[in-house]
């Protein structure tokens, strides 16, 4: 980064085709904060997460469901 501020970036994932799995189908928002320190350099002060209604969050989850299966 080349200055002080908050970049938003949205990331979107892309379902693929595994059989069973439930992929996050929202937007997520990541924020990464970057300051300026006392001697003039810039860092990564945070980087988190949101769900489009705001709320930070540090994951987001993908489900993966075999089923039953009965042997008789």
């Amino acid at each position: 980064y080349t200055s002080v501020g908050v970049y938003e970036y949205t990331l979107k994932e892309i379902a693929g085709t595994t059989a069973g799995v439930t992929y996050h189908n929202g937007n997520i928002i990541l924020k990464v904060t970057v300051i300026q320190t006392e001697g003039g350099r810039l860092r990564v002060a945070a980087v988190h997460t949101e769900e489009a209604g705001g709320e930070k969050n540090d994951t987001f989850t993908n489900t993966y469901s075999a089923g039953t299966l009965s042997v008789k």
